[in-house]
């Protein structure tokens, strides 16, 4: 099989985050989609608010059991709490690390060279 059709094959990842007796589905993205995500999460000088980006990933990968999302608003306002395991969990399952929500570019990673 060749890797192509193996990369199709794969599932996105997603986990169960229980938080205060709720439960909370976070799944995956892809590198296009974590691209687009981080693109939204730029200011109008280029630097990446790193606030918008934790709100962006929580919109756009977590969702409660009945497939309901919540807003970026709304993200923003909640207790800190809750939105913390979350983000560890969206970190996980779209393969990041905390550093990408502070990077300023990607490409600035120490894994990664040109």
């Amino acid at each position: 099989m060749s890797l192509s059709e193996r990369l199709k094959k794969k599932s996105v990842k997603f986990e169960r985050v229980t938080v205060d007796g709720d439960v909370y589905i976070v799944t995956g993205k892809s590198k296009l989609e974590l691209g687009k995500i981080r693109a939204n999460a730029r200011r109008k000088d280029g630097s990446l608010n790193t606030d918008k980006l934790e709100a962006e990933l929580l919109v756009s990968c977590v969702t409660d059991e009945g497939g309901t999302s919540a807003t970026a608003n709304e993200w923003e306002h909640a207790s800190s709490h809750v939105t913390g395991p979350l983000v560890t969990a969206v970190i996980s399952v779209c393969g990041m690390d905390r550093d990408d929500l502070k990077r300023d570019d990607p490409k600035d990673s120490d894994s990664i060279e040109s």
